[in-house]
């Protein structure tokens, strides 16, 4: 693979991805979309491996890695799931991550420890849900429910805090068509970024490609 490297003012290289790494990762995060519908196909042990591993990459609060993931299989737990959040889809799909947040291990932060895990584990879901896209798998974000009935369920001690549901599996035709097809839009930038400060637009960069 080609090496790139750029020269900053100080004279410090550093390397930078090529045009094709770029694409990839840009197809990935682009190409995500949320699935509620999905097929009864069975997720692969070594795609789900490799989905979790890349949490372990996500950036956390001074690298203390504050959450834990729970993998469910069991088809009553994950409809307890769908239950605990009122959500009937999730008993639709093959495996349900509970991504938590370890408040125990952030514990060294004091008072804003539960924050930084919170941080943390949102880190760690978002990053498992780019690898589950680019293992051909499609995933939905589920944050309403009550973390005590989930922590129950999955037997979670009481510092270890729920934070985000995440079904896992193969999209249906429909689920598809619906992803790559028109209609969805993501907010322009000149929407959500700031020059300098709240308000001032920053309107020279383009949104990505759809």
């Amino acid at each position: 693979m080609e090496e790139n490297f750029i020269t900053d003012s100080k004279g410090r290289r550093s390397r930078t991805s090529s045009r094709a790494e770029r694409m990839d990762l840009k197809a990935i995060v682009s190409s995500r979309r949320c699935c509620r519908e999905f097929t009864s196909q069975a997720v692969l042990n070594e795609q789900l491996d490799r989905m979790l591993d890349m949490t372990r990459y996500a950036p956390t609060a001074g690298g203390l890695q504050s959450f834990d993931v729970v993998v469910v299989h069991r088809e009553q737990r994950i409809a307890s799931l769908a239950d605990a959040c009122k959500q009937p889809f999730v008993k639709g799909a093959n495996v349900v991550l509970v991504f938590c947040a370890n408040n125990d291990r952030a514990a060294k932060y004091g008072e804003k420890g539960p924050n930084y895990a919170v941080q943390d584990t949102t880190l760690a879901a978002c990053y498992a849900m780019l690898a589950a896209e680019d293992e051909g798998l499609s995933t939905v974000w589920v944050g309403a429910f009550d973390p005590k009935e989930v922590a129950n369920i999955i037997g979670a001690p009481s510092g270890v805090i729920p934070e985000v549901i995440m079904p896992v599996g193969f999209p249906t035709e429909a689920e598809e068509a619906r992803k790559t097809g028109p209609g969805h839009r993501t907010k322009d930038l000149d929407e959500l970024v700031h020059d300098e400060q709240y308000g001032e637009r920053i309107l020279h960069h383009e949104p990505l490609a759809h």
